[in-house]
């Protein structure tokens, strides 16, 4: 039950916003530059939950703006799925869940979907030059980054609500036990505690 009602609020924000941004992203537009909030998002559910939720949130974003957009179906729902994928599973690795993560790993999500956009807008036909692509692209990441926090903020609020438990397993290791009562050589094995796995 937890998990469900954890996966329910994961949607429920994601889809609020897409919703936002949808309904303001033109008239807040600066040179015709928008900012995408959900690349960010993405990444916070990926380093502040798990790798998992993180790749279905890729998933189910990336779906959302794709029936958004006139582009070809399936080009934000892939780029999003994978690049959440990769970030969660690099997290899990080798980082542990915090804001700079959730950022940087934003940062990189909002640069591999606006380089897969601008390939697929140049294949797709009577579209604007290259040149105009990337500087509208370059446009809407930077735009993206400085209003990031609000598509951040939720999720954290989440991990909060549900926190995820910390690992627990890992190379045993000697304890000696000591005070009366212990006889013997007093050691026991126990697991080293390591942190910085959420549950899956």
């Amino acid at each position: 039950m937890r998990t469900f009602f954890k996966a329910a609020l994961t949607a429920f924000f994601l889809f609020c916003l897409f919703s936002l941004q949808s309904a303001l992203a033109h008239r807040i537009a600066i040179h015709s530059c928008t900012p995408n909030l959900l690349p960010y998002a993405v990444a916070a559910v990926t380093v502040l939950h798990s790798q998992t939720a993180g790749a279905w949130s890729g998933f189910f974003s990336g779906t959302l703006l794709d029936l958004y957009s006139p582009l070809p179906l399936g080009i934000r729902m892939t780029t999003l799925f994978f690049s959440a994928a990769a970030s969660g599973h690099i997290t899990r690795k080798f980082l542990r869940p915090s804001l700079p993560a959730v950022f940087l790993f934003g940062i990189a999500i909002s640069f591999t979907l606006s380089v897969a956009e601008v390939a697929a807008a140049r294949i797709y036909p009577a579209t604007a030059p290259l040149s105009d692509l990337v500087s509208r692209a370059a446009g809407n990441m930077l735009y993206s980054l400085l209003v990031s926090p609000i598509a951040v903020l939720p999720f954290l609020l989440i991990r909060r609500v549900f926190p995820s438990p910390e690992r627990t397993a890992g190379p045993a290791r000697a304890v000696r036990l000591k005070g009366p009562g212990y006889h013997g050589s007093g050691y026991v094995w126990r697991p080293t505690p390591k942190v910085g796995k959420e549950d899956e």
